[in-house]
């Protein structure tokens, strides 16, 4: 019986030790340093941002608007990063800014990076959040002289990876990360005056500083909450006692609501985040049925019953997931000339990937999308998606989608269809599955 309990709890406990930490290493390559150039070429302003979009062949970077505020399309940004054991340096453009909502985004050519998770859901009050980025209180001068002497080379050699032999540059890089809890959300403006309606504002006792501008505010699951960008002091000072400080951090559905407008898809979810402490008590009861399991199948043997999966059709199981039709042969070997593409980014907590459908040009095509392996033609795996969520048709007159009466349904634009009514699809549509989103265009 010790044979199998004490190997059984030496795990449980080794996954209570990591299963609920943030995993940083994940997140620092996606946390970045903007560097920009003042009228004397001297590089008098930093600040932070995080990948919000990456397609292979350039990121895009949120940040804060006072970071960058003031810039041309064609004025130098420099964005920064640690990638593993590298330094890597891009030219950046500016592309867009608010600066009522203090936030801003930045195109960086070159730049593979995995794109952070936007988090809609509301920290609760007390909550466990973290702030990573790079305040300058930290910086050493003789490190940021020698990064800045290694930057001017590499730029100079049209090179993006910066040569650090000492590793002494790399500690510019190196983002710090602070942790602390919400005090509350309230609506606000960071001006009173501003011309727009109040949004959502996260105060924090994370500590921020000058350089942690438009750094990730993110919960236990490494995802993102908010965006740093202030902190305000107590005017009120007490004779040898420290100034009270209170940070605030916009919430990130002022910057999804920006990127929206801007048609630029970002990683976003809706479900809370369960990490922390709460967490680790549904833990103990789980470690606790798990162990309890151990022991009934320890002492009793279960008979191993076998079905296949056709045996199973044939019992006439009424909820069963009907076989799709067989695919065209066009899809098989496609040779046509002309391709439909749905593409997106898996929102699924923690890997953000790129999601690249294609559709031949194949009249009378009827394809399945959803998260079923071998019973779709077209597989999205994320949990909001049903087994066979969509059919797509491909007709003379175009592109249309169907709801096979999924669960979460289906979207286009914003609007629910009724389940199993064709409805046409234009390029630029937005097809939401799940909480999944897909944009619709011709390749």
């Amino acid at each position: 019986m010790n044979k199998i309990l004490f190997p059984l709890l030496a795990v449980l406990l080794g996954i209570s030790a990591h299963a609920f930490a943030m995993d940083v290493e994940r997140i620092k390559p996606s946390v970045v340093r903007l560097l920009v150039p003042g009228k004397t070429d001297e590089l008098d302003c930093t600040g932070s941002g995080f990948v919000v979009q990456s397609t292979g062949d350039f990121s895009i970077v949120a940040t804060n608007c006072h970071v960058v505020a003031n810039r041309a399309q064609d004025d130098a940004i420099i964005v920064c990063r640690k990638n593993g054991e590298h330094i890597e340096a891009y030219r950046a453009n500016f592309l867009w800014q608010d600066p009522h909502l203090d936030l801003a985004l930045v195109r960086v050519p070159g730049m593979k990076a995995s794109a952070l998770t936007l988090s809609k859901a509301n920290p609760a009050q007390g909550e466990d959040v973290f702030a990573i980025g790079f305040p300058g209180f930290v910086d050493d001068e003789q490190s940021y002289q020698t990064f800045c002497e290694a930057l001017i080379k590499t730029f100079s050699s049209g090179a993006s990876v910066v040569n650090d032999p000492t590793g002494q540059a790399a500690r510019i890089v190196e983002p710090t990360l602070s942790k602390a809890a919400v005090r509350r959300i309230v609506k606000g403006k960071w001006e009173a005056n501003d011309p727009i309606p109040e949004f959502d504002i996260i105060e924090h006792d994370v500590n921020i500083g000058r350089g942690n501008s438009g750094g990730p505010l993110l919960n236990a699951c490494g995802q993102v909450i908010g965006v740093n960008t202030w902190a305000q002091m107590d005017p009120v000072k007490v004779i040898n006692q420290p100034t009270s400080v209170v940070r605030k951090s916009s919430h990130v559905s002022a910057l999804i609501d920006a990127l929206s407008r801007q048609g630029i898809l970002a990683s976003t979810t809706s479900v809370p985040c369960w990490g922390g402490g709460d967490m680790l008590w549904i833990f103990a009861i789980m470690a606790t049925v798990a162990i309890g399991a151990a022991l009934f199948f320890a002492i009793r043997r279960p008979s191993i019953i076998s079905e296949t999966y056709t045996q199973f059709l044939r019992r006439g199981h009424r909820s069963s997931p009907v076989a799709p039709p067989p695919m065209p042969p066009a899809y098989r070997a496609p040779k046509h000339t002309g391709r439909w593409l749905l593409e997106g980014i898996n929102p699924e907590a923690g890997q953000s990937a790129t999601i690249r459908l294609e559709i031949p040009q194949q009249i009378g095509s009827k394809l399945i999308l959803g998260r079923k392996s071998g019973l779709v033609h077209l597989l999205v795996k994320n949990t909001s998606i049903s087994g066979q969520q969509a059919s797509i048709l491909v007709s003379a007159s175009g592109l249309s989608v169907e709801d096979r009466n999924s669960s979460n349904g289906t979207r286009i634009n914003g609007n629910r269809l009724a389940p199993f009514t064709p409805h046409p699809l234009t390029p630029g549509d937005s097809l939401e599955v799940g909480e999944v989103r897909l944009q619709v265009r011709r390749a």
